[in-house]
């Protein structure tokens, strides 16, 4: 069996390609579709990655390095793929199932005013048995660039955003060579960059972001996750077909494993997936039009207006009390604050050591006699008073950037 479905979305083209023993998919600027000349490659990428405890490793030299192309993802099957239209959002879902008969479904969502494509996957178990995930990817895209068979040297390259506290958004723009993501002579041992970062700050070291631009055919692709939480990010490369996958981090890098019992499922975060002629900060431009207005206008509606927040950490640094937050309520009253930040250290022991005491997140009763949800109908009752004072501080605010 070997069938093409293709989709035009706006400037997007989305192509997938089935065949007995995998699935892809391919997404171009719907103006160099006449120029597609796809990578030679060994076999095709599929669009689903991931690997269940008990999988074998992949090929390449790679264990411990990547979960990618696993065992289960060599047995995936086609299903079919259902497609609608009519939703304000049209959606195509392309269903698979693993040897074990797991089932997969693939998203991809098209917020039509900006040409990005949601993508993210969800797992079934239709097993009689409990399964352990311990890496699934929420997009998987092959197929870089697809105007050329072979890429000269030079001709691809990798833009990322590294970060730390405070200190954020140095852009780093590297000929993907420079990473070891050129094909050997004979293309047994994989080329692979990853990175990501884990815990709780989701800019710490990398932004979760990758950008490829292929400079001949002046195409860029971008991707974003939508993860605060521990994420990897994975540049893959055995022939000519450069390969990006990202989601959770997963067992080997992030130590994360999920079980999954009979008829239960589990779903990915999202990722977000355009592409564009132009250079990579023209690509980057639509992503970031969606996330500013796309995701915040339809879900957080009262961003738009700049809210004033307060934060108080610089304070107490890190020793907030019931008695020092009723302090700066009253201060704080008819100045238009609609949001009040309780910050560190109010789950910290005696000797105020926050920092040694995460991942309990135990109250301070002694800090919070009355608990916390005293507190938070206090800040409430407070700050309900500054709704009022909104519209004024929209005018001031106004006032100031127009000066």
């Amino acid at each position: 069996m070997k069938k093409n479905y293709q989709f035009n979305w706006g400037s997007l083209s989305i192509e997938y390609f089935i065949t007995d023993d995998s699935i892809e998919w391919m997404i171009i600027p719907i103006e160099q579709k006449k120029n597609v000349h796809l990578p030679k490659k060994i076999k095709k990428d599929s669009l689903i990655q991931v690997k269940l405890i008990g999988d074998a490793y992949p090929k390449g030299f790679v264990t411990g390095s990547t979960m990618r192309n696993s065992e289960t993802v060599k047995s995936l099957k086609f299903v079919r793929q259902e497609f609608n239209s009519t939703m304000d959002n049209p959606q195509i879902v392309t269903v698979l199932v693993d040897k074990r008969g797991n089932q997969y479904r693939h998203f991809a969502i098209w917020h039509k005013p900006y040409d990005v494509v949601e993508t993210f996957v969800q797992f079934t178990n239709f097993s009689d048995s409990p399964e352990e995930l311990e890496m699934i990817s929420s997009f998987s895209l092959s197929n870089l660039s697809p105007f050329n068979e072979k890429n000269r040297i030079g001709n691809l390259s990798m833009t990322r955003y590294r970060s730390k506290w405070s200190f954020e958004g140095r852009k780093l723009k590297q000929p993907i060579e420079d990473l070891q993501l050129e094909p050997s002579w004979k293309p047994s041992g994989v080329g692979i960059e990853k990175y990501g970062q884990l815990g709780s700050m989701p800019v710490r070291g990398w932004f979760p972001y990758i950008a490829i631009e292929d400079a001949s055919q002046n195409v860029s692709w971008s991707v974003t996750l939508a993860q605060p939480g521990s994420w990897q990010i994975e540049v893959y490369r055995l022939d000519e077909d450069l390969c990006l996958s990202g989601g959770l981090a997963d067992r080997d890098f992030g130590h994360w494993k999920k079980k999954i019992q009979p008829m239960e499922s589990f779903q990915t975060p999202s990722a977000y997936i355009t592409t564009a002629i132009g250079n990579e900060e023209k690509v980057s431009q639509k992503l970031f039009s969606f996330l500013q207005t796309g995701i915040d206008a339809s879900n957080h509606q009262i961003e738009s207006s700049l809210p004033i927040q307060f934060n108080e950490f610089c304070t107490t640094w890190g020793n907030p009390s019931e008695a020092s937050i009723v302090q700066t309520l009253n201060v704080l009253k008819n100045r238009g604050v609609l949001y009040y930040v309780i910050d560190a250290g109010w789950y910290a022991n005696e000797n105020n050591q926050w920092e040694n005491n995460h991942g309990d997140w135990l109250i301070n009763t002694n800090k919070f006699p009355n608990g916390m949800e005293k507190v938070i109908q206090l800040i409430k009752k407070k700050l309900n008073c500054n709704i009022k004072c909104i519209k004024k501080s929209k005018n001031l605010y106004r006032q100031r950037i127009t000066q």
